[in-house]
Order: C-alpha cells, then structure tokens, then sequence
C-alpha cells in the first residue's frame, strides 16, 4: 500500500493507493494519470456513496474525455427484498461487468472503474458469465441461421 504524495507518473506500476485530502476536483486528474501510467492494469475507484461516484465519474469523463470510464453502482434494493433493482442500476453493472469480460479477453486496456464500498461488498457473476453471452450484430453483417440458432 502506498500514500499518494507525488506525482502519478513517479508511483510503481503495480499496488493499491490511499488516497487522502485531495482537493476535490484534483482527485480525478489524480485518477486519470495513474490510469494512464498504467494503461493496461486499469484503475478501480472506490467512492464513499452513490453521491461521490457521480461525481467522480463526471469529473474524469471531464478531465480525461480519453480516458473509458465506467461506474459500477449498488443495488438500491436488500437481497431479499420483494422489489427488484431499477432497470438503469442494472443495466450500468450489466455494462460495466460486460465491459470488463471483452477488454480482459482482448487483452485491451481495462477502463477506470467508479464504484462504491457498498457496490464492492455485493456478489457479482464469473467472467465466463459475460464473455460468451452476447450476440455481435451489425447492420449489413451477415448472420447464418445455425449461428442465431446457436446462441
């Protein structure tokens, strides 16, 4: 673990950093230049609240409009509550979880990753589950029957 005292591009490759007393505002450039200084590791945020990860994502896609940032929020729902996620919630993990399974298996860079401890402490499926279950289609591509069927 190290303290984040000097400038991003200085810090090793690898390793968890705790950030503190960053001004606000500079905590995304921050984030942004360890992204870049590790452009195939990726950087995973950990926001206090749903709050603070809004605007952290904000403030990178801001920042570094370069840079892939995706946020992974919490359900806003207990596990066994009798009411579902919101569609949008859903649908944010579902994207980021997706994107993450199709930059490991390119063996692209990873995105910047904003999410929160609440988030984080929530059971998630395998990679595999991700991976295989989409259908690339396009307009003009050509899709063979034993294919669509397939899927």
């Amino acid at each position: 673990m190290a303290t984040i005292t000097e400038p991003a591009r200085a810090l090793p490759i690898t390793g968890r950093y705790d950030v503190a007393g960053v001004p606000d505002g500079h905590d995304a450039q921050l984030v942004a230049g360890i992204a870049r200084t590790r452009s195939l590791n990726g950087v995973l945020h950990v926001a206090r609240d749903d709050l603070r990860m809004t605007r952290m994502v904000e403030a990178l896609k801001f920042v570094a409009p370069d840079l892939e940032v995706l946020a992974f929020p919490a359900w806003d729902c207990l596990p066994y509550d009798r009411s579902s996620p919101h569609r949008d919630i859903l649908a944010a993990r579902i994207e980021t979880l997706s994107a993450l399974a199709a930059a490991g298996a390119s063996g692209r860079p990873l995105p910047i990753v904003v999410t929160t401890v609440g988030a984080l402490l929530q059971k998630v499926p395998g990679a595999g589950a991700f991976s295989q279950a989409g259908l690339d289609l396009a307009k003009g591509k050509t899709l063979s029957q034993e294919d669509l069927t397939a899927y």
